[in-house]
């Protein structure tokens, strides 16, 4: 999910911003709100609008600036509210639905996104902040095409928009053209130095053509902007691997861990490294994270089941090993591990024959080829 440069200057944000309900009722005037100058902090920008909202109930505007403060935050559950609150009470206003695409396509909810976004353009809303949230929803649902028209509208209106660039590049690295890709994501990045997406899509490019040092340049780059980042963390992680930098790549996937503690691919790998060393328990305490966030990530149940093989639970590594097995027939480990363990199990504890979960469900592989289980 590409994620959108949250900018949020507050330069004479909201004084005289709340005309409403509230103040028609009162006959009297809302009183401005200080200037928020770079050194007006989101904290206090927030409980300065909510000690507002409290105050004014009826006014739209402060539950939209909220909102992008949430979303900013990644509050995602408080965003929504504020900004269906605010529609509420003003609903044919095209900046708030912006800003309920955005939260929406923070969400992962790219159909209720891109509906909430033209309902924003049908609103006469005609600004590049727009023209660029549809282009992205309509990449990520494959309507090149749409979304190359609305990264031209963006362009006529700003020629220098670093966003749209970003965008023309991930729809050329869809189609195959890293050349183009490259070029445009570099562009971008030159427009919009502190633009997130740019470094991550630059370090995920280079690691797969296998330009490691550049895969690691961007990611370090991304890191001064952003020091806690989990996806540059793991994207160094992942190529320190590929350069046999063992310790390196754990420091970077733990960094990741620290700032991401639920990060699947920085939890399994992780596990992974662990496993290696002989430190199967500390690694189980890792993947049972990933199984947490998704019980069918890829990698996961073979290594659940090495791990516990190697603690010595072959009752569940044999459950682990059936199951790798039986989602990737090909992996001949799986199935020689589901083997291995079942019968370690039934030669400590025969009784187990009776024992639905031991009948054999496999052909196991023997020295002349394979046999069927239920054979032996």
């Amino acid at each position: 999910m590409i994620r959108s440069v949250l900018v949020f200057v507050f330069l004479g944000l909201l004084g005289g911003m709340m005309a409403c309900s509230s103040e028609e009722q009162a006959g009297g005037r809302i009183p401005p709100l200080p200037n928020m100058n770079e050194g007006f902090s989101t904290p206090k920008a927030l409980d300065l609008l909510t000690r507002v909202i409290h105050q004014y109930p009826d006014a739209p505007d402060n539950y939209q600036k909220r909102a992008e403060i949430y979303l900013q935050r990644s509050e995602l559950d408080a965003a929504l509210e504020d900004i269906n609150r605010a529609i509420e009470l003003k609903r044919n206003t095209g900046r708030y639905y912006v800003t309920k695409a955005k939260i929406l396509r923070q969400r992962r909810q790219i159909d209720e996104a891109l509906y909430a976004a033209q309902r924003a353009e049908i609103l006469n809303e005609r600004t590049p902040e727009l023209f660029v949230l549809l282009a992205d929803l309509y990449q990520q649902k494959y309507q090149l095409g749409k979304a190359r028209q609305y990264l031209a509208r963006t362009l006529q209106i700003n020629p220098y928009h670093g966003e749209a660039y970003f965008y023309r590049g991930m729809i050329a690295a869809k189609l195959g053209d890293t050349t183009s890709a490259l070029v445009l994501l570099l562009r971008s990045r030159t427009l919009m130095p502190g633009f997130l997406d740019a470094y991550q899509q630059l370090s995920r490019i280079y690691y797969q053509k296998k330009e490691y040092p550049k895969a690691l340049a961007f990611a370090q780059e991304g890191l001064h902007f952003y020091p806690n980042d989990a996806d540059l963390h793991y994207r160094r992680g992942l190529t320190f691997l590929q350069t046999s930098q063992v310790d390196s790549s754990y420091t970077e996937f733990m960094k990741a861990i620290k700032t991401e503690p639920n990060n699947p691919g920085a939890n399994l790998y992780v596990a992974s490294l662990l496993f290696n060393v002989e430190k199967a328990a500390a690694a189980l305490k890792h993947l049972q994270v990933v199984e947490k966030v998704n019980p069918n990530y890829p990698g996961l149940n073979f290594l659940m089941a090495q791990c516990l093989e190697l603690v010595g639970n072959d009752d569940k590594a044999m459950d682990y090993y059936l199951a790798e097995a039986q989602q990737n027939p090909g992996n001949r480990k799986a199935v020689g591990g589901y083997w291995r363990t079942r019968r370690k199990q039934l030669s400590n504890y025969p009784e187990l024959r009776q024992d639905e979960r031991y009948r054999p469900a496999l052909t196991v592989p023997d020295k002349t080829g394979t046999v069927a289980a239920d054979s032996i």
